[in-house]
């Protein structure tokens, strides 16, 4: 498993299970990378849960 560390700015999430999100990125050095896994993002007390929104520069 490769880990990147790049500025992106994120296309799209998908659900997956139940309080998961798989998370599409872009960016400049990159491309496009579809494999950003949020565990626990879609929990009401998660901190992950404003930066998986889309459009968001990361």
């Amino acid at each position: 498993m490769a880990l990147y560390t790049t500025k992106a700015i994120i296309l799209g999430a998908v659900n997956w299970g139940e309080a998961d999100r798989i998370v599409t990125f872009f960016s400049r050095e990159r491309g496009k990378i579809k494999a950003g896994a949020a565990y626990g993002c879609r929990r009401p007390r998660s901190r992950l849960a404003t930066i998986s929104q889309i459009f968001q520069h990361c």
